[in-house]
């Protein structure tokens, strides 16, 4: 695990947000070396908790999700490591999950994106045995909500594009992949439980931002790659 960091972004604005992310560091039963991002903490036992929980806790100065993992990801190529592993604070690791998913990328070092699959069954994932190691591979439903990529990534396709704030920069990451010949792939040894929008839901001040946002990163991206994702039509973005 020496060559690999694990990325967390940190919005936690209430009790709820804070138990999600304690849940999250709780299942990670490995040594890693733990990088957090901070976009938005309300207060200072919320900021303990990430300082105990991380060996290396970073500000962000705004609410960006791609410039966040981006910061991340310089502070991870300073501390020499060669693969990122970048996950939710609302998910829960498999025992396997992590030591799995790094595995698969030696395994499959040709596609330079790997992610996990989650599990929307707390019953299922409760269940799952501890030695479970049976995985699949598939090109299809990447999960932003727990993926690694490495430096070679970056130095192939570049880091997250900031212009969207949050949402879309996931879609957009993926047409860029694909533009660079690049074939994510996604592995099933790699289980966690995903408290899905974990953030929006324990926090209901944020859905109608979020709705709005839904809609004006869709039309930057509609703008950006000629098309809603799956159906571009451009071959270079249009970063005006």
């Amino acid at each position: 695990m020496q060559e690999v960091a694990l990325i967390t972004v940190a919005y936690i604005n209430n009790d709820a947000h804070y138990n999600l992310a304690k849940k999250t560091y709780e299942s990670i039963n490995q040594n890693i070396t733990k990088i957090c991002v901070v976009n938005h903490l309300k207060n200072k036992r919320y900021e303990n908790m990430l300082i105990k929980n991380n060996n290396v806790v970073v500000y962000n100065k705004e609410n960006n999700l791609a410039k966040a993992w981006n910061l991340g990801i310089e502070t991870a190529i300073n501390l020499k490591k060669k693969y990122f592993i970048i996950c939710n604070l609302d998910i829960m690791f498999h025992e396997k999950a992590i030591g799995n998913l790094l595995k698969f990328a030696h395994e499959n070092p040709q596609a330079l994106f790997w992610s996990g699959t989650a599990l929307n069954s707390l019953v299922q994932f409760n269940n799952l045995d501890p030695e479970f190691t049976v995985g699949y591979a598939t090109n299809h439903d990447q999960s932003f909500s727990c993926f690694l990529i490495s430096d070679q990534t970056i130095k192939k396709v570049g880091k997250f594009y900031e212009g969207f704030g949050v949402y879309y920069e996931d879609d957009d990451y993926l047409r860029r992949l694909k533009l660079a010949k690049l074939q994510p792939l996604k592995t099933g040894s790699s289980l966690f439980y995903h408290f899905v929008q974990g953030t929006v839901k324990n926090d209901p001040t944020l859905i109608p931002d979020y709705l709005k946002k839904l809609e004006v990163n869709k039309q930057k991206y509609i703008k950006r790659w000629g098309g809603v994702p799956g159906q571009e039509t451009l071959e270079q973005p249009n970063n005006e």
